[in-house]
């Protein structure tokens, strides 16, 4: 049974699990952007609610700050500027969270803020004068701010969006996404950086689409928020890895217009003129006498991506991936017999009836709507909340379940007798499907995070 709120692209939605209703071979989970949590440091990506409690830590933080601005006179200007940053971008974000950080940039920008630029403002502006007091009495705040683990998994969150759901670079980088308003744009550095995870990862595919977005966008700042030398470096980096040589040449001729005497980036023009060189020489020997190069500087990019295995290059991957975007996944012949109606099947549903929609014959699959409450789904939440931890997969050979990246999220279980809405729930489940919850696993709450998702996957034990 399923309950579910939200937007086109992102909702949150509560699972109960009853034996084994359906005979499913395969349990397919949407990418999902969700909500609740447990703070686990370097796991905050994992849970859209991790990221709350650093936006109430943000609210707090505004005051010390402002505190502290009174007692260092001359750098009042520039900290009162970031104090009043703070205070106004967590009130935003606290008229609804949920809301909020169900978007992906906000949550994104929101974990970058408080691992690059918070590191920069603490030395730049607050360890430099007399700050030990105002460090200290800070110190139980910070400890609830993301860390660099949180910053590439929300990176790589919104390269799993990105690719799950085929949105073009500069579209993600205008904050043009389904189902939501008002999203931020992305700046150059922000760019730069979602790039830089991809590049340490080797992941070159989206480490060129998104540096290529960030040298765009730094052609059009009139205060630029990145280095361009050091964006040339790692683009001109990727492309070369992707067999884009003479691109790679003229980034890195551009590198040496800011930085002449760079050593390293005189050796990889070197390194480049002796790849063209020896492509030119195969040409001839093939006979062929048009272009100068293989690579003309006026050829199209090359990039391509290459799946992590076998299975995320094959076509159940792929129909994976077109169910998370609505797309259908095959032609289904029964279509017409796929019907809703009303059930009064037990006692409990005579004045109220089940409102039950037939989602697949062969084998017989249903949805149920409107089985919870908007109170009773606020009520699982906050009986799950202390509960959640990173969610792991169990593998045979192992005595306990591990992380893994195709399965990002937090959960937790939550016991009939810990509460009488959970034995309702777990009793109303029963009486949906009319089988026995002799058998019944506990309830389990998930919380996705920036991206989450669990691939398809053999669910049984």
């Amino acid at each position: 049974s399923t309950v579910c709120t939200g937007g086109d692209l992102y909702c949150t939605i509560l699972v109960i699990a009853v034996g084994s209703i359906l005979p499913l071979k395969m349990s397919w989970t949407p990418l999902l952007v969700l909500l609740l949590c447990s703070v686990v440091h370097g796991d905050m990506f994992t849970s859209i609610m991790d990221l709350e409690r650093a936006i109430h830590a943000e609210h707090a933080i505004a005051h010390d700050l402002k505190t502290y601005v009174k007692k260092e006179q001359e750098r009042i200007d520039k900290l009162s500027q970031i104090a009043d940053d703070f205070e106004q971008h967590s009130l935003n974000a606290l008229e609804s969270p949920e809301s909020y950080l169900s978007n992906p940039i906000n949550a994104y920008l929101l974990i970058k803020r408080f691992t690059l630029q918070w590191r920069s403002i603490v030395d730049d502006l607050i360890l430099g004068n007399s700050s030990a007091d105002f460090m200290n009495s800070i110190s139980d705040k910070t400890c609830n701010f993301p860390d660099s683990e949180d910053l590439s998994g929300a990176a790589m969150g919104l390269h799993r969006l990105q690719d799950t759901y085929a949105l073009p670079t500069a579209t993600l980088a205008n904050g043009e996404l389904r189902g939501i308003k008002n999203s931020p744009q992305l700046t150059a550095d922000d760019c730069f950086e979602l790039g830089r995870v991809a590049y340490n990862s080797a992941d070159h595919y989206h480490a060129i689409m998104w540096m290529t977005e960030a040298l765009e966008r730094l052609n059009k700042e009139a205060n630029e928020t990145t280095d361009r030398a050091t964006l040339l470096d790692y683009l001109s980096y990727s492309l070369y890895v992707k067999g884009n040589i003479r691109h790679a040449r003229n980034l890195t001729m551009q590198w040496l217009e800011i930085e002449p005497d760079h050593a390293r980036a005189k050796k990889n023009i070197y390194h480049y003129d002796r790849i063209l060189e020896e492509q030119m020489m195969e040409k001839k020997k093939k006979g062929d006498s048009g272009k100068e190069s293989c690579d003309d500087d006026t050829e199209e990019i090359k990039n391509w991506k290459v799946p992590a295995d076998e299975y995320r290059g094959s076509e159940a991957f792929l129909s994976y991936e077109r169910m998370c975007r609505g797309e259908p996944s095959k032609n289904y012949k029964y279509t017409n017999k796929l019907t809703c109606q009303y059930r009064r099947h037990h006692p409990i549903f005579y004045l109220a009836p089940a409102r039950e929609e037939t989602a697949n014959l062969n084998p017989n699959m249903y949805l149920y709507h409107n089985v919870m409450t908007d109170a009773e789904i606020e009520k699982v939440k906050e009986l799950a909340f202390p509960k959640l931890h990173r969610s792991g997969v169990f593998v045979l050979n192992q005595d306990d379940s591990h992380l893994s990246r195709y399965r990002v999220s937090k959960s937790a279980w939550v016991h009939d007798y810990e509460h009488p809405l959970i034995e309702r729930v777990s009793m109303k489940t029963g009486i949906l499907s009319n089988l026995s919850r002799e058998t019944v696993e506990d309830l389990q709450v998930l919380n996705y995070g920036i991206g989450g998702h669990y691939e398809p996957h053999y669910d049984f034990a």
